[in-house]
C-alpha cells in the first residue's frame, strides 16, 4: 500500500512537472490542475473548471497518470520538477472520517468497515486492514477505504524523497500559504502567468468548497462526548 507499485503520480509533459497523489490531500483538485496544464485550450473549450472536476468524471481520463517515477523520469528527463503534498495526520484522518464514513454513508453501503458511525470500530478495522495489506495479504472489499486512510507513505519517498518538493497543507487560514506555495512552484517550472492565475482563482474553490465546508461537521464530531476518550486509546 506504502510501496511504489502502489503510487499514482501525474504529469504535465511540456513543463516536464510531476505530482505524487496522495488521497485526501487536495488530490482532487490536483487531478484537475494537472487536466488543465495538459491541454488548457481544449479543457476551456468545453467549460470545464479545475475546482468541478471529480474522479467520476474526469476531463483528461488516465492520459497524464504514471506508476512511478523511474518511469516519469525516462519519458521527461532527470530535470523533471518533482512536487507532493502532505497533510496533519490527524487533521487528514479526522477529515476522511467525516467525508469518506459520515457523509458517504448517507449514499454508499457498507462504507467504512461496516462500523455505522462507531469510530472505534473505524479505527480497529482499519489497523488490521492496513496490517494485512502490508503484509501483502489478498484483501477483499477495503481497498476504497484503505487508500483514503493508509499513511503519507506513497510516492516511493524511501529512494526519491529528496527529489521531492514538499509543500504541507492545512486547511482553513494556512490555505493562501498552499496556494502560494503551489504558484512559486509551478512558475519555476514554466508554467505562464494566465495559466497561474487560472489555477490560482481555482484553489480557493478547492479549499472554501470541499475542504472548509467539513468544518461544521468536523466541529460538532470532534467535541462529541466520547471522542477524547476514543482518541485517547488510539
Amino acid at each position: 500500500m506504502h510501496s511504489a507499485r502502489s503510487s499514482t503520480l501525474q504529469i504535465v509533459k511540456k513543463y516536464r512537472l510531476a505530482t505524487c497523489q496522495i488521497e485526501k490531500v487536495m488530490s482532487t483538485i490536483r487531478d484537475g490542475m494537472f487536466c488543465y496544464l495538459t491541454d488548457s485550450k481544449n479543457f476551456t473549450a468545453h467549460n470545464r473548471e479545475i475546482s468541478k472536476e471529480h474522479w467520476g468524471n474526469r476531463f483528461c481520463k488516465n492520459r497524464h497518470i504514471r506508476k512511478n517515477l523511474d518511469e516519469i523520469y525516462k519519458e521527461l528527463g532527470q530535470e523533471t520538477s518533482v512536487f507532493a503534498i502532505v497533510r496533519d495526520p490527524f487533521d487528514r484522518l479526522i477529515s476522511g472520517y467525516v467525508d469518506k464514513c459520515i457523509k458517504e454513508s448517507q449514499f454508499t453501503k457498507n462504507s467504512c468497515y461496516n462500523c455505522t458511525g462507531n469510530f472505534s470500530c473505524f479505527v480497529g478495522n482499519l489497523h488490521l486492514s492496513l496490517q494485512q495489506r502490508f503484509a501483502n495479504k489478498q484483501i477483499k472489499g477495503s481497498f476504497y477505504n484503505d487508500r483514503h486512510f493508509a499513511p503519507q507513505t506513497y510516492c516511493d519517498f524511501r529512494n526519491h524523497f529528496h527529489d521531492y518538493t514538499i509543500i504541507k497543507y492545512a486547511p482553513g487560514k494556512e490555505d493562501s500559504q498552499t496556494a502560494a506555495a503551489i504558484d512559486e512552484l509551478l512558475e519555476k517550472a514554466g508554467v505562464p502567468s494566465h495559466e497561474r492565475e487560472v489555477v490560482g482563482r481555482e484553489l480557493p474553490s478547492e479549499t472554501r468548497g470541499r475542504h472548509c465546508i467539513l468544518l461544521e461537521e468536523l466541529e460538532k464530531f470532534s467535541t462529541s462526548e466520547n471522542y477524547c476518550y476514543r482518541m485517547k486509546n488510539y
